[in-house]
């Protein structure tokens, strides 16, 4: 067998489903019904499910994280994908 090596940067990543968001102050949780998980997300996870829109890629999410994190480009494309 071979490892193949993908490039994600170029992926336009987007939600797929019925999850629900809730924000409560600074809190916020994903609820995904058809699995039942609960996921609480810090403020980077937040940022990154507002841009699974379909059309942001994923080199567009690695450089919208690394401004909020402070992460290199190449720290937060490791992130994304």
């Amino acid at each position: 067998m071979s490892s193949m090596i993908v490039d994600w940067s170029g992926a336009t990543p987007r939600k797929l489903g019925e999850a629900w968001v809730r924000r409560e102050g600074d809190q916020v949780a994903v609820f995904d019904p058809m699995s039942g998980r609960l996921l609480r997300l810090n403020d980077s996870a937040m940022a990154l499910w507002e841009l699974c829109d379909g059309s942001t890629t994923a080199a567009e999410m690695a450089g919208a994280l690394s401004e909020l994190t402070g992460l290199t480009a190449d720290e937060s494309l490791r992130e994304v994908t």
